[in-house]
């Protein structure tokens, strides 16, 4: 509640200007207005662009549903206005509170309460976390935040339960229905916990073998229901959005996985790690050529098909869709900062952290590793990574702190103390390379710092309410 009310506080300008967090905002909302005022949940066609068809968002429909609640309920005593306004300052607030929620549950789960209450704070100091989720921003980033975290939290569950399944089952249906964008992502996540049932010696109970099948089984259910409520059979594929070939795909895979995983039971040979590894291989083979046969456009360029002219003055200069080394340089820096941070300190908590199990380790260095190595490419979903790499280093912190307790000198502890510290918050020092970097090219060449801070002006001059006012 104090977080909210804070960030509403430092938010008040926005709020009050209808300051939109960028064009994918505007449109949203946009988006539910046409929705609201009767036009078909199946139809998510904006019609006030390529006139006279209308451009094909292919949005998902349930990041509008709070919205609409919002703005329906609050109309009949505020206007339609001042609805939407308090939808969209609303409804970010409680994504990120859904958010927090999650991480520090995970956080507990993984390294006990202490350090939930550490990693949860230090998780407010994370501009690309919280950037998604703060007043005027409802695109749909912010949600994909919540369904990552919720699988994270289910991931690491050592007792093994269904209910675990279910949400990780249920976060990655969400995930891939609200952007496909997080299908790699999902894929990852889905591996890491087919580790328990390739290996029985990585599970931490018997019950855990179980949660990789019933967790695709139920993530294909999933994803087939709710593309069956938002979205309509005969729309074509699309390697970008929620489409029938991704379902076909995702229900192959689980349909090889459920077969091996009822042959264990036939007997002890059948239950190899050698014979489930290629049951997993031979699942991840049929899928993809699934997705290729009956989508090839996906096997190359996903955005081939755009208009010349689009992808050179927009795909090709959307930062956010940028690789970390093309995009720009403070994004870059404060996330290459996360990560090497994030490598010291689980190379810290493999060493000298007793709640983590070997199993525990191993699906974090992976779940590391392999968020890194999908962030790099697309920037924006580098905020995955640096939330698992704040998470190790708020377990890090709290177990140096914890062990300086034990030094005799004081200028040992308090060594110890600034050291974790520091490293804790690698964003200081990230900052503050930028800011030295961005001084000297000010100096080399001034007329050019002029002049893109003229055009960043002109740009969030574009976000005012005018903006949306002239497409309604």
């Amino acid at each position: 509640m104090l977080v909210a009310v804070a960030i509403l506080f430092l938010a008040r300008d926005v709020v009050a200007t209808w300051e939109m967090g960028d064009p994918d905002d505007q449109m949203r909302l946009l988006q539910v207005r046409d929705w609201v005022a009767g036009q078909s949940w199946w139809d998510i066609t904006q019609y006030r662009m390529n006139a006279p068809d209308g451009g094909d968002m292919h949005w998902s429909r349930l990041v509008d549903v709070p919205l609409a609640l919002v703005i329906v309920a609050a109309t009949p005593f505020l206007g339609q206005a001042t609805a939407e306004q308090l939808a969209a300052t609303a409804v970010p607030l409680m994504t990120l509170a859904a958010a927090m929620f999650f991480y520090a549950l995970g956080a507990r789960r993984l390294f006990g309460p202490l350090t939930a209450t550490v990693a949860t704070a230090l998780i407010l100091t994370l501009t690309s976390f919280v950037v998604q989720m703060v007043p005027m921003r409802i695109d749909h980033h912010g949600w994909q935040l919540v369904c990552f975290l919720a699988a994270l939290w289910a991931l690491f569950n050592r007792q093994g339960s269904l209910r675990s399944a279910a949400v990780l089952d249920l976060s990655c249906a969400l995930w891939i229905e609200i952007s496909v964008e997080g299908l790699p992502f999902v894929a990852l996540i889905l591996g890491v916990s087919g580790l328990g049932w390739i290996v029985p010696s990585m599970a931490s109970s018997r019950e855990r073998n179980n949660q990789f099948p019933i967790a695709l089984l139920w993530t294909w259910i999933g994803t087939f229901t709710l593309f069956c409520i938002t979205e309509s059979w005969g729309s074509p594929n699309f390697c970008d959005a929620l489409s029938p070939v991704h379902i076909a795909a995702l229900g192959a895979m689980a349909t090889i996985i459920m077969a091996g995983t009822l042959l264990q039971r036939a007997g002890p040979a059948i239950g190899t790690t050698f014979l489930r590894f290629g049951i997993c291989c031979a699942a991840s083979t049929v899928g993809l050529a699934t997705l290729f046969a009956m989508a090839p456009q996906c096997a190359g360029d996903a955005f081939s098909s755009l208009d010349h002219l689009v992808r050179e003055y927009w795909f090709n200069r959307n930062p956010e869709g940028l690789p970390l080394w093309a995009g720009p340089l403070d994004v870059a820096v404060q996330a290459y900062a996360y990560m090497v941070s994030g490598v010291i300190a689980l190379a810290y908590l493999s060493l000298h952290n007793k709640q983590l199990t070997k199993s525990d380790k191993l699906r974090l260095l992976l779940l590391y590793a392999g968020a890194w190595a999908i962030g790099v490419f697309v920037s924006r979903t580098s905020v995955y990574a640096t939330s698992v790499a704040n998470l190790l280093l708020a377990a890090m912190v709290v177990d140096i702190f914890i062990s300086s307790e034990r030094r005799r000198s004081l200028l040992a502890r308090i060594g110890m103390r600034v050291f974790a510290l520091l490293l804790a918050m690698p964003i200081l020092s990230a900052q503050a390379l930028i800011n030295r970097v961005n001084a000297v090219e000010a100096r080399a060449d001034p007329v050019s710092d002029m002049l893109n801070h003229k055009f960043q002006k002109q740009l969030m001059a574009c976000q005012k309410s005018s903006a949306v006012a002239a497409l309604s």
